[in-house]
């Protein structure tokens, strides 16, 4: 769950899409539902599929319910169990052993809000994200 295998741009063009930099997350699941809306088969696109189109976005606009944050998981062969990292805003949690949660002002590997005093209450801020079934 380090930043170069997490923070991967997502890059859409195409007729009609503008330049412009977006900052608001995305993930692979957002793929298939954009793919299908270009190609104008929105209406094909299985009302539970995890993500949304970002096509919205490259627009200037926000989709009412999109999330504010991501869900990632990586899963080895060689290891004992899963890690899964949450990002939302300046912060990710990263839950694999003991949970650790960075905040993009603190030095990466350096300083884990999940047991600082600062940080009270990590399950609560699970619970807001709607990921608790992770925390």
């Amino acid at each position: 769950m380090y930043e170069p295998a997490a923070r991967v741009p997502m890059v859409l063009t195409g007729p009609g899409i503008a330049p412009r930099e977006i900052r608001t997350v995305t993930s692979l699941f957002d793929v298939y539902p954009t793919v299908m809306e270009l190609m104008g088969l929105s209406a094909l696109t299985p009302s539970d599929v995890a993500g949304g189109s970002i096509v919205p976005l490259a627009h200037g606009e926000t989709p009412p319910g999109r999330k504010d944050y991501i869900v990632s998981e990586y899963h080895s062969f060689y290891t004992a169990s899963a890690s899964f990292m949450i990002r939302q805003g300046d912060f990710k949690l990263i839950i694999y052993g003991p949970d650790t949660l960075f905040g993009r002002e603190f030095p990466p590997m350096l300083f884990n809000l999940a047991v600082s005093s600062c940080w009270p209450d990590l399950r609560q801020w699970c619970t807001r994200t709607s990921t608790s079934d992770l925390c």
